[in-house]
């Protein structure tokens, strides 16, 4: 299956791998099942899963440990995944994502492994 350009709002399906708007692939999307409303809802899930569980790895990947923790939070938590969660997720992925800035105190603490 081809790669494509993700944005807002796209349907995805099953095994297709998205590229993100930093340019980093995607895990493949989940298969997508709905024989009977238990099926359905376990379905959902696991697309909400896999959204959250992508968005922490692209921050992660980006170098952005401040924002991956409320994603990796709502990846650990996956039957309290919250629509502005998937919401946050998907902007975060295929939106317009912020600079990731260092943190400002790492470089006032010297740095311990050096023998200088």
């Amino acid at each position: 299956m081809e790669v494509v350009k993700g944005f807002v709002g796209m349907a995805c399906s099953e095994g297709q791998v998205v590229m993100t708007s930093s340019g980093r692939l995607t895990t493949p999307f989940p298969t997508l099942k709905w024989g009977s409303n238990r099926i359905a809802t376990n379905t959902i899930r696991r697309v909400d899963l896999w959204l959250v569980l992508n968005a922490a790895l692209e921050a992660e990947a980006r170098g952005g440990k401040f924002n991956a923790r409320p994603f990796r939070t709502g990846a650990e938590n996956a039957r309290q995944i919250t629509q502005a969660d998937k919401d946050c997720a998907e902007y975060y992925l295929f939106g317009v994502q912020p600079e990731v800035y260092p943190p400002l105190l790492k470089t006032l603490i010297p740095d311990q492994g050096s023998d200088e």
